[in-house]
């Protein structure tokens, strides 16, 4: 029997790539015992919340779901921050992968997790505008996507009412 070559049965370049993945994980495991436990409550917390939003149609998810979920995100975003040094990059991106995995969040879309991010540092001006709503309005502004929208274009339209008119 003729001796196999393990370069033509795997690529190395998967096998490296597999052995980072790998690494990344690790650097999320060592770190996650560190974590407070009122931090990992936060996370089980989100993560139980993504698993609501995920099975529910966008009609009947709730904004405290969507709440529970950015406040968990806040957390790894902090967590894999810390790890890599900085908040983007490639060492960061590999983080938060890695992160999103573990937590069995990784169907997440990048672009919902952009928008958390954008309702998170605003989210003071966004309560108030919330409070301000009739309750059955309320109740059809949840996603990120639909709080951004609404939220900018009552800026929009604030900063417009006070601009002196020649």
């Amino acid at each position: 029997m003729p001796k196999k070559n393990w370069d033509d049965i795997f690529d190395p370049r998967l096998l490296r790539k597999a052995q980072l993945g790998m690494l990344w994980a690790r650097s999320i495991s060592q770190t996650y015992p560190k974590i407070p436990i009122a931090a990992r409550d936060t996370i089980k917390a989100g993560i139980e919340a993504w698993h609501r939003i995920k099975s529910s149609s966008r009609q009947r998810q709730s904004y405290h779901d969507w709440r529970a979920l950015n406040d968990a995100m806040e957390i790894g975003e902090t967590v894999c921050q810390q790890i890599a040094g900085k908040d983007q990059g490639g060492a960061y991106n590999r983080l938060i992968g890695a992160w999103l995995k573990q937590n069995d969040m990784d169907d997440l879309p990048t672009s919902t997790r952009t928008l958390m991010r954008h309702v998170r540092k605003h989210q003071t001006g966004i309560e108030a505008w919330r409070n301000e709503l009739p309750p059955e309005q309320k109740m059809k502004m949840n996603h990120p996507r639909t709080i951004w929208k609404h939220y900018n274009e009552r800026k929009a339209a604030q900063q417009q009412s006070r601009e002196p008119t020649p």
